[in-house]
């Protein structure tokens, strides 16, 4: 079953609409505070949807009726939300900018697969991949870049904890020559 080009031309243009009034709402709602990535992507994508709604051949070309087509603009969705996630979690410093790029390249390489088809053909031709071995390949090498850049990072983390562990047992046998000496913290009150 195949829907009408022509609805698919009326949904493009309430989500395009729906896409501007929501990048305003949140511009005025946060006085501009809000991330300039989120709403360049929200202001291109309602711009891109109401140039799709009144273009005919690139409603067409973009969201193409055959099940692939589905499957690649729905990855490209969830790609779009997980980068658009990234830039939040970044910009609200929940994380930090080494570890989001393990995050940014790979959703950026899946979008680039998912709307471009030219890349896919290349590697199609050249290794006999389909799209889900492409995709699959993909994750499966930013999983395993992810994994070696944290487990690095926990090896190094687990040194330096080693280290300060020493520092501190020399620090606590060299307090312990000095005898019976009280030393008062700093939040104790002077009682003199």
């Amino acid at each position: 079953m195949t829907v009408p080009v022509q609805v698919l031309r009326i949904v493009a243009c309430a989500a395009g609409v729906g896409a501007l009034v929501w990048g305003v709402r949140i511009a005025v709602k946060r006085r501009l505070a809000a991330s300039f990535v989120t709403l360049s992507f929200l202001f291109a994508a309602g711009a891109a949807l109401i140039a799709c709604a009144f273009s005919g051949r690139l409603v067409e070309a973009v969201l193409h009726p055959s099940q692939m087509g589905r499957i690649r603009m729905g990855v490209a969705a969830v790609g779009v939300f997980a980068l658009l996630t990234t830039f939040e979690a970044i910009r609200h410093t929940k994380l930090k900018e080494k570890y989001a790029l393990l995050w940014i390249f790979p959703l950026l390489a899946v979008l680039v697969l998912t709307i471009f088809t030219a890349p896919m053909r290349f590697i199609r031709g050249h290794f006999g991949m389909e799209y889900a071995s492409i995709m699959t390949a993909v994750v499966f090498v930013s999983l395993m870049s992810a994994v070696f850049v944290l487990a690095k990072n926990l090896s190094k983390v687990e040194r330096d904890i080693s280290t300060l562990t020493q520092e501190v047992a020399l620090l606590n046998a060299e307090i312990g020559k000095f005898g019976n000496l009280e030393i008062k913290s700093p939040e104790e009150p002077n009682n003199r």
